[in-house]
């Protein structure tokens, strides 16, 4: 049984295997991938939270950022320099569902508009290929979930 490598599709390939991931890795910035409060925190060290508040980030933070949903994405393909794509999108999930942060507000308003997150058509390549099993898919979804009902 042979086996073949290649680089990311869709991709500019900078050389051998090696692709360039400037734009992925500018739009993973665009979200602000950190936690964001305005409020101390009442220990003064720490952000608590209940264990179930904890378990709604599973299947959330494993994330590696290795961009296989996203080159695998035909939305992406398309309109890679506005569709955020589903890693960065699943990123952006992964805030919006931390009960710590205090932004949410600004996080949802970076998202409303007609690229950012509308142009996922669901057609899951993104779920099928994650190396680490991981449903960007389904983050996607909450997320419009919660643009519909703000």
């Amino acid at each position: 049984h042979e086996t073949r490598i290649y680089p990311l599709p869709h991709t500019y390939v900078v050389k051998d295997l090696v692709p360039d991931l400037t734009q992925f890795y500018k739009q993973y910035k665009s979200i602000k991938p950190y936690l964001q409060r305005d409020t101390p925190s009442a220990d003064g060290r720490e952000n608590r939270q209940t264990p179930a508040d904890r378990k709604k980030l599973d299947g959330l933070y494993e994330c590696i950022l290795c961009a296989c949903c996203s080159t695998s994405c035909p939305s992406y393909w398309w309109n890679s320099e506005q569709y955020l794509g589903p890693a960065v999108l699943l990123q952006s999930y992964r805030w919006l569902a931390d009960s710590r942060d205090e932004h949410k507000g600004e996080r949802k308003a970076m998202l409303d508009n007609s690229m950012s997150l509308y142009r996922c058509h669901t057609i899951l390549n993104c779920s099928r290929t994650c190396p680490k099993g991981l449903n960007p898919g389904k983050a996607i979804a909450e997320i419009k979930k919660s643009m519909a009902f703000v």
